[in-house]
């Protein structure tokens, strides 16, 4: 009785063949029940690669493959979140600048405003309708530029790959348009854009009323 080792091959295609077993089968797989570890993934590899080189086939680890996808989906999400953290901060640094430069000029007309009788509430209610207002102008202008850029794109990619409108149709194109990212861009922004107001106008609206109309 001889023993052998899991894996070992009996005999090959060609084999078969020879012995009269006519199969239409080119390929070989191995489907393994877990996760091999790596010393069992690198005998598996070198012993089917030897395998494979003395009947002339080539073998494929789509474990290793499946690793490699998995390694730069998450390379490719890293870098694509450290992009929008970048823009968001940016972006969160524009708008805190602007409100800032916003609040500092008009320190004035809040004095005056608190002198006729205007509350804080008033008062802060008001900039934050002058920050949705930006915002909603923004966002108009970011669709009116980024829809017909898009259809551009898509016209002259159908143009380099030969002119054939199917391989990007227009219902794939619109189903395919982010939506729900930049809604909770915008969204997160307009929110934490709304805090920072208020929290520098609670700073001014502690000053007296007569400190704010002398602010020059």
């Amino acid at each position: 009785l001889q023993l052998y080792e899991p894996g070992t091959i009996f005999t090959s295609i060609s084999g078969m063949q020879s012995l009269g077993y006519h199969t239409a089968y080119n390929q070989l797989g191995i489907t393994l029940s877990e996760s091999p570890s790596d010393e069992m993934e690198e005998y598996l590899e070198s012993n089917l690669e030897s395998i494979a080189a003395r009947v002339g086939s080539s073998v494929e680890n789509y474990i290793a493959f499946e690793r490699e996808s998995r390694n730069m989906y998450f390379t490719k999400l890293i870098s694509r979140m450290s992009v929008m953290i970048l823009f968001f901060v940016i972006c969160m640094s524009m708008v805190s600048n602007s409100i800032s430069s916003r609040i500092q000029a008009g320190k004035r007309s809040i004095g005056t405003l608190r002198a006729v009788g205007a509350s804080g509430n008033d008062i802060t209610c008001s900039y934050l309708v002058q920050i949705l207002y930006t915002f909603l102008c923004g966002v108009v202008l970011g669709l009116v530029i980024e829809i017909p850029g898009l259809l551009a794109f898509r016209q002259w990619y159908i143009i380099s790959n030969g002119g054939f409108s199917e391989d990007w149709p227009l219902s794939q194109f619109w189903a395919e348009l982010p939506i729900w990212q930049p809604v909770l861009f915008v969204l997160i922004l307009f929110l934490l854009c709304c805090l920072t107001t208020r929290f520098k106008l609670k700073a001014v609206l502690k000053s007296s009323i007569v400190k704010n109309i002398r602010e020059l």
